[in-house]
């Protein structure tokens, strides 16, 4: 099934729905069962968050507080897609890898414990040349957890596109073939 809309377009993924942001004039699909929450869209920037849902069951006789904590505790399971217009793009491969090194600086300065398990410029976001960094990380906003996340970085046109996948490490692999369909969606049109 093809889907048309604001001159957008994209082939559509069972269980998934479609995403899409005409200023950007970028589309992705999603699982349709995950939460959607535009951060920031303005002329030059768009920050769009995919949470998947949290499940957790409870027998009726559990302790309030207990149950509380662990919610709060809880880490969701995130994809952010950042698209940022940039002012001037100059030779692709130089920018594309400076802007993986960017990305490398700050996950250094935002998390605790980094460890950089893969780093490649092979990989394709759409059709798009990429980079793909892998690495686990303590996360210090969210009590200590101890996470696994990737990002996949590229550039088209004017534009920096960055969708940066985050779990809890015993949840990463069960989600990443559903993050790498994500991946394989995302659509722009200069």
């Amino acid at each position: 099934m093809t889907t048309t809309s604001s001159a957008i377009i994209s082939t559509k993924v069972k269980g998934f729905s479609l995403y899409e942001n005409i200023t950007h004039k970028a589309s992705i699909e999603y699982p349709s069962a995950w939460n959607k929450h535009e951060l920031l869209n303005n002329d030059l920037t768009i920050v769009v968050m995919f949470l998947a849902p949290i499940t957790r069951f409870f027998s009726s006789r559990e302790d309030s507080k207990i149950i509380r904590d662990m919610i709060y505790n809880e880490s969701s399971t995130t994809v952010v897609v950042s698209i940022k217009r940039s002012l001037a793009v100059h030779d692709t491969s130089n920018t594309l890898q400076a802007i993986t090194n960017d990305q490398m600086r700050l996950l250094n300065i935002c998390f605790d414990n980094v460890n950089l398990l893969e780093t490649s410029y092979d990989r394709k976001l759409g059709e798009i040349q990429a980079s793909k960094l892998v690495y686990t990380y303590t996360d210090p906003l969210q009590n200590h957890i101890d996470k696994k996340g990737m990002k996949i970085i590229s550039i088209q046109g004017h534009k920096e596109i960055i969708i940066t996948y985050s779990s809890q490490n015993q949840d990463f692999d069960k989600f990443i073939s559903t993050v790498d369909k994500m991946v394989g969606t995302l659509r722009i049109l200069e």
